[in-house]
């Protein structure tokens, strides 16, 4: 043995061991390797722990509803606009997309045969109520459960006949008699027409220009007395329409056929350029022309009846409303939504923006602010509501779109010449006793 051996420098000591030996040796570069590699260990496990507790906690993904407007006007989607952004403040995880649907295309929507819950079916459809009652078939989902709400206590709804409510009415619309004071101050008349008789005599003295009435047939025969509804259900009134028939074909010759295809905005612009003198047409039409003729001098109305008419002014009121599709597969969501706007502080706001009445009766009372940002014709409408006695358009009775697509083609029929109000009448009684489709 060497003690020698023991005692060398290590400098030496390695220069003496073997090649292989010597590539065993220490070196500072590889722990250095070593600790990157285990950081890089450390760090993928934290990632990977980060990962797995964002993906268990995350928020949940939002619920889209679709909301359609079928048959809407301009005002409707723009009125939307700040209740949706409301709504979704206070349901963040609920976003609201408004579509512009023509009739044909909610047809196709809604087949009941086709996928519950596929993308581009509305889970919504607000249109007014006619338009909903077309559409109904199996296609909308009760909504009696957002009656119980306590905010719904003041709702002013009308008997649904114990009947399951699917359409929630948000907004309703009244149809008074518009006339142009200037113009009927020129033509030598101090006052609107009372009767049905004078305003025939109106209209003639005002032949020079166009004089819109016969057109909203509906709402003559309402003023008229007429009562399409009765118990039973199974007659029509007939001396009141034969009174209304009667009158449209005494203002053959004073109206244009073309007035019966102009839509509510053609109608309140030839009004405010002076093109009609007078004309029957919607409430919403005083924000219509306070927005853009805010000079114009004219006022309302109510319909004029017939001077043998002794009853309360009657005219016809039509509903816009919501209704929830059953191929929707967010109900729950969309109730929501439907029962946020049937609120009395989102529906007096709908009302306003669209110049309408508030369904919600806690709805109705007017701040002074509002009322002046309204008008004065606006504040005459609902005097002559208050006053009045309303009468329901053809919506929810059974057969009512289909009688009053066919008083408008009689009124058609009349003005052209091809039929007599009694040929008319028989074929509406036909059609009503017969049994109007739904």
């Amino acid at each position: 043995e060497n003690s020698d051996y023991n005692c060398l420098p290590v400098k030496e000591l390695t220069n003496s061991l073997p090649d292989k030996l010597k590539s065993m040796e220490y070196s500072p570069v590889d722990e250095k390797k070593k600790s990157r590699l285990l950081l890089i260990v450390v760090c993928a496990v934290w990632a990977g722990a980060a990962l797995y507790k964002y993906v268990q906690t995350r928020a949940p993904e939002k619920t889209v509803l679709s909301v359609a407007l079928y048959r809407g006007n301009a005002e409707a989607p723009v009125s939307l606009a700040p209740l949706v952004e409301e709504f979704q403040g206070r349901y963040p995880d609920i976003e609201i997309t408004i579509l512009d649907r023509s009739p044909q295309e909610l047809e196709g929507d809604l087949n009941p045969e086709k996928p519950k819950g596929r993308p581009g079916i509305p889970d919504i459809v607000i249109a007014n109520q006619k338009s909903l009652v077309s559409l109904s078939g199996d296609h909308f989902e009760s909504l009696d459960s957002l009656l119980q709400n306590p905010e719904f206590t003041e709702f002013a709804l009308e008997d649904s006949g114990g009947a399951p409510r699917w359409i929630m009415p948000l907004v309703s619309f009244m149809y008074p008699l518009y006339y142009n004071i200037a113009v009927l101050r020129e033509a030598g008349f101090d006052h609107p027409p009372k009767t049905r008789e004078e305003f025939l005599a109106y209209a003639e003295a005002l032949s020079s220009v166009a004089v819109s009435g016969g057109e909203e047939l509906a709402a003559w025969t309402w003023a008229a007395g007429l009562d399409f509804f009765s118990e039973d259900q199974s007659a029509l009134n007939v001396p009141a329409l034969n009174d209304s028939l009667n009158f449209v074909q005494a203002m053959t010759g004073l109206l244009d056929m073309a007035d019966f295809e102009k839509t509510e905005s053609e109608k309140y612009d030839d009004f405010i350029a002076g093109r009609i003198a007078m004309m029957t047409a919607s409430i919403a039409g005083t924000g219509y022309i306070k927005e853009r003729a805010p000079d114009l001098e004219y006022s309302l109305t109510t319909v004029p009846p017939p001077a043998a008419y002794l009853g309360k002014p009657r005219f016809a009121l039509g509903n816009w409303g919501a209704a929830l599709t059953k191929q929707s597969s967010r109900g729950e969501e969309a109730k929501l939504f439907i029962g946020f706007l049937s609120g009395a502080q989102a529906n007096a706001f709908l009302a306003a923006a669209l110049s309408g009445i508030p369904v919600n009766a806690s709805a109705r009372g007017t701040p002074p602010e509002r009322r002046a940002q309204r008008g004065v014709q606006y504040d005459k409408a609902l005097v002559i509501l208050e006053t009045g006695e309303a009468a329901g358009e053809f919506g929810l009775p059974p057969g009512g779109p289909v009688l009053e697509n066919a008083l408008r083609e009689a009124a058609g029929a009349i003005i052209n010449g091809t039929k007599t109000p009694d040929e008319c009448i028989a074929a509406l009684e036909n059609l009503w006793q017969g049994g109007a489709e739904n």
